[in-house]
């Protein structure tokens, strides 16, 4: 809304805006798969139609989209709210400042890798052969070492870059609130509880974060195959369940959530109004 009126995004509405939407495609795309299993028993298995690939592929790149932008997201916070004397530290917050839309480019172009990972040329040319032609993904994982290991490395890295960030996060604001109970005044905190609550959160976003990455290896293994539905919702836990934390932890996003529901309680509340002067 603020972009629509010609207001300047600062540097993390922008990242919030790019994972929106590629969490928004991702349930559509999520939503169009179950779709097609319940109505029309379309298998979801790759290359068994033109469509159903095209929804697939579309599906996990907005998947691979989300967890690189939210690596990112984690690296640009601990820029943002840790400050460490250190040469390395001080030039990593001066770049991913300057270098802010080149990063996030950087991260779409991963997902797209990451995405294309699932194909070989095999299955690129297997759109126009024979159903019993097909060539099963997870069979190829299987065969391709390389293919093993550059998915293992897509899956794995962010997760790393993800935990190194938030390890360095935490530690710095735990250091924050071990002087200030201390009594180090020169140390400053606007209120050693949001310190607290940040911990916290970081932990809970670590764990969702993991099993998120637990769930790419079990669709990669299995979803594929058969018709799998319960991977389906397991894959958007974890959007959905970090959507939902930004929006409460996030003024704007919680502003924003309040003005939507307020006229639906309003309503409610009418209601209940009503009914109790006219019983």
């Amino acid at each position: 809304m603020d972009w629509s009126k010609g207001n300047q995004l600062n540097d993390s509405d922008k990242i919030l805006t790019a994972i929106g939407i590629s969490r928004l495609i991702l349930q559509i795309g999520t939503s169009l798969a179950i779709y097609n299993v319940f109505f029309f028993h379309v298998n979801l298995q790759l290359n068994t139609h033109s469509t159903i690939t095209l929804i697939g592929l579309v599906d996990m790149f907005c998947n691979y989209a989300s967890i690189w932008l939210t690596t990112f997201l984690s690296v640009f916070y601990f820029f943002k709210i840790a400050n460490f004397n250190h040469f390395l530290f001080e030039f990593g917050r001066k770049k991913i400042s300057q270098r802010l839309e080149t990063l996030m480019v950087g991260c779409i172009i991963l997902a797209l890798l990451n995405t294309l990972l699932f194909l070989s040329p095999s299955d690129m040319n297997s759109t126009s052969m024979n159903s019993t032609q097909h060539v099963n993904i997870t069979s190829n994982c299987e065969k391709t070492a390389t293919f093993v290991f550059l998915f293992v490395l897509a899956n794995c890295l962010p997760l790393i870059i993800y935990v190194f960030s938030s390890v360095l996060l935490v530690h710095y604001l735990y250091l924050h609130i071990s002087q200030k109970r201390n009594g180090d005044q020169t140390f400053s905190s606007p209120n050693l509880d949001k310190f607290q609550n940040t911990i916290k959160s970081m932990i809970f976003l670590f764990f969702i974060f993991a099993d998120h990455v637990v769930v790419n290896f079990t669709v990669a293994m299995y979803c594929f195959k058969v018709n799998i539905m319960w991977i389906q919702f397991l894959k958007n836990l974890f959007p959905t369940l970090h959507s939902l934390f930004l929006i409460l932890k996030t003024s704007k996003l919680s502003q924003q959530l309040h003005k939507l529901l307020h006229p639906i309680t309003k309503c409610f509340s009418g209601e209940t109004d009503l009914e109790i002067k006219n019983p």
